[in-house]
């Protein structure tokens, strides 16, 4: 709305002098119009020109698309214009402005007035352009100890309560309302195009120990053939125990292959750094998520803390140590799990990787990005006849310091324990969790968004011996409610792609166009069963959190009635909410992406906000991301496997997806999945 008021202030302005005077008596003549209109339009026209050159270098978009191209002949004619009509509007600027800066004889500009009137029209209307464009306005955000930071424009005045409160300090007051920090941090990043590119800061796209024992990782990767669904269909059984089965190198080289390896080269652009291809995707190929593994029972590898190496690939000793595990196991929810594993996995996220490029909104991408690599290594695990489980609870402090990690600019996000799946009675393994407090932390980084040192910091969990305010115990949560519909389809039997699944991995990537016939109603029903689970077999869930819902936006799908579908996992079917073709709709809410709107469906998961916060509050938020993330990758991995395509997407507007499916503010709208049929030879 300010932006509005600022853009019209010239018009209005002006059209209220006009009028003024010409009640007056005064109305002013024709050349007089025509020169204001001249100048009006070549300001109008070169701040557009300015405020898109910005937003093309904030989104490292191409200079020379088709509209921007005709912008610019638009901004010629304008200058030519004003060129021709030079005299006219010189004079009438003379005629109107105050006798001291006019000589009263010739009539012409006194000298200094013109130097410096022309210097400083010049640094005022690039500073306006520059402040705008760039988006450096900001509000303030106080604290509990009165620290000072700064937010985008929409935040507003926040204060943080350090009092203990329901949801266990994870509360923000701001504009007089107060709401949980998870969302206060989701409503502050709807807009996705709050973004501001500094490539001279870029981070580095590997992070390496110097001067570390290096264990390089073998080659030879320990291939089981075994297809996409299977792995899918093994790793919805649940994990309620594991057993130290001895792990060559071999094998857990291949684990770390199928989650984040290396799958090739990107296409760069000229005079910038090569970039690779991995086996889980990331927003910007920027991948956020770094892998730290825990060694116990490895064969040919010594005990200890070891960071993997993507490039090289190879491990890199952190720290030597037999306990480690243990250690582990003290700091985590399900010690059971972690005390009977052969190694773990520890995901941690590097905010500056992507808010350099993506600002605040670049914590929910971080989110996303491990959950894709959460996916591969769960399916990783059944490809190697391991098993494992994603744990979100822990003692966040612990487990950085484990680590040695600074949490304002890296901190841990996921533990995947993997050993020999065994049978475990879940109720003895419920009871052994351990008890848990809210431990906020005010997060501090020059480089970092406070809203993502706020969203992250505040939802730090400890064990109750640090103490804090106690969380509950983690209730087992029932399947969330489908939301009916006026129409039911039943979904057909699903088929069974005969693929390998670390094959499937390796060629991933994401879909950019779709053919014109569309996918067929069988092979979506395939996606949407294989990707998100049945009455059989639900999809993994982080702590078993499960707050996720999904829609479907079909469009181009045979036997389907375009429309918004809820998906019911439990009946295999979709009930229908909406009939009629939303393309467009899609279209402008996917930020005008072609991938979005040319879509044969568009797969939707939303967090049921009153699920979200239980029973750890605000962390229910990374649960639920985290969540999504699988889902997506799942997607990418069934359309591969069937010979079709996905393109995840995390950049959209939140506000027109949440009114296209009805929904408001009661679920908050985390993940889109762009599906179809794919041309023979896609260019991506």
């Amino acid at each position: 709305m300010r932006l509005v008021i600022y853009a019209g202030a010239p018009l209005v302005a002006g059209a209220a002098i006009w009028g003024w005077r010409a009640l007056r008596g005064r109305a002013p003549k024709r050349y007089a119009v025509n020169a204001v209109i001249g100048m009006m339009l070549l300001l109008y026209f070169a701040t557009t020109a300015s405020l898109g050159l910005f937003w093309v270098a904030r989104q490292e978009l191409p200079v020379f698309d088709p509209h921007y191209l005709f912008g610019y002949m638009t901004i010629a004619l304008v200058a030519a214009h004003v060129s021709v009509n030079a005299k006219q509007l010189v004079k009438y600027i003379r005629q109107q402005a105050p006798r001291m800066f006019v000589q009263e004889q010739t009539g012409e500009w006194k000298l200094p007035v013109r130097t410096v009137g022309k210097l400083v029209l010049l640094a005022a209307f690039g500073g306006i352009c520059f402040y705008v464009g760039m988006g450096h306005a900001s509000m303030t955000v106080v604290t509990s100890e009165g620290a000072r930071a700064s937010l985008p424009p929409s935040a507003g005045s926040a204060t943080l309560n350090s009092a203990p409160v329901p949801a266990a300090d994870q509360l923000v007051t701001a504009a007089k309302t107060t709401e949980d920090v998870a969302a206060f941090y989701h409503q502050q990043t709807i807009d996705s195009q709050d973004v501001a590119v500094d490539w001279a800061r870029r981070p580095e796209a590997f992070k390496e120990y110097a001067g570390v024992k290096t264990i390089p990782l073998p080659a030879d990767f320990a291939l089981s053939k075994e297809s996409t669904t299977a792995a899918v269909d093994g790793a919805r059984r649940p994990v309620v125990a594991l057993a130290p089965k001895p792990v060559s190198l071999r094998d857990l080289s291949t684990i770390l292959q199928m989650t984040d390896g290396l799958t090739g080269h990107a296409r760069t652009r000229k005079g910038l750094a090569p970039t690779f291809t991995r086996a889980a995707p990331s927003a910007g190929a920027l991948y956020p998520t770094l892998v730290y593994v825990v060694a116990r029972n490895v064969e040919g590898l010594e005990p200890g803390i070891y960071h993997y190496d993507v490039k090289a690939p190879a491990l890199q000793l952190v720290s030597a140590g037999a306990d480690d595990l243990e250690a582990l196991a003290t700091m985590s929810s399900s010690p059971q799990l972690l005390r009977g594993a052969s190694f773990a996995l520890i995901f941690t996220t590097d905010y500056y990787r992507t808010s350099f490029k993506y600002g605040a909104r670049s914590y929910r991408f971080g989110l996303l990005d491990a959950g894709h690599m959460a996916e591969n290594a769960l399916l990783a695990a059944e490809y190697e006849g391991l098993a494992t489980r994603p744990l979100g609870r822990f003692d966040d402090r612990r487990v950085n310091a484990l680590l040695g990690l600074d949490a304002s600019r890296e901190a841990a996000l996921l533990i995947l324990p993997f050993g020999e799946r065994r049978p475990g009675d879940g109720a003895s393994a419920a009871a052994t969790e351990w008890p848990f407090v809210s431990a906020p932390a005010e997060l501090r980084s020059p480089d970092v968004p406070t809203l993502i040192l706020l969203a992250h910091g505040r939802t730090m969990l400890a064990t109750s011996a640090t103490g804090g305010s106690t969380v509950a115990p983690f209730p087992s949560q029932p399947p969330l409610a489908v939301r009916s519909g006026d129409t039911t389809v039943t979904l057909p039997k699903a088929e069974v792609p005969a693929d390998d699944l670390f094959a499937t991995i390796e060629k991933r990537r994401s879909a950019r166009h779709w053919t014109t016939a569309g996918m067929t109603l069988q092979q979506l029903s395939t996606v949407l069963e294989t990707s998100l689970g049945t009455a059989a077999g639900p999809e993994p869930s982080t702590e078993n959190h499960r707050a996720l819902r999904q829609y479907v936006v079909a469009m181009r799908v045979q036997d389907l009635a375009p429309g918004v579908y809820a998906y019911d996992p439990a009946a295999h079917a979709l009930r229908l909410l909406k009939e009629g073709q939303f393309k467009s709709q899609m279209y402008s809410a996917g930020l005008l992406q072609d991938c979005v709107g040319d879509a044969n469906a568009v797969i939707v998961h939303t967090a049921d906000a009153a699920r979200l916060p239980y029973p750890d509050g605000s962390r229910g938020y990374r649960y639920a991301n985290i969540d999504a993330g699988m889902a997506g990758e799942r997607f990418y991995l069934s359309t591969v496997a069937l010979g079709l395509g996905t393109t995840g997407v995390g950049s959209f507007e939140d506000d027109e997806v949440g009114a296209l499916l009805g929904t408001g503010r009661e679920e908050m709208v985390l993940y889109l999945s762009a599906i179809g049929a794919v041309p023979e030879k896609d260019d991506d």
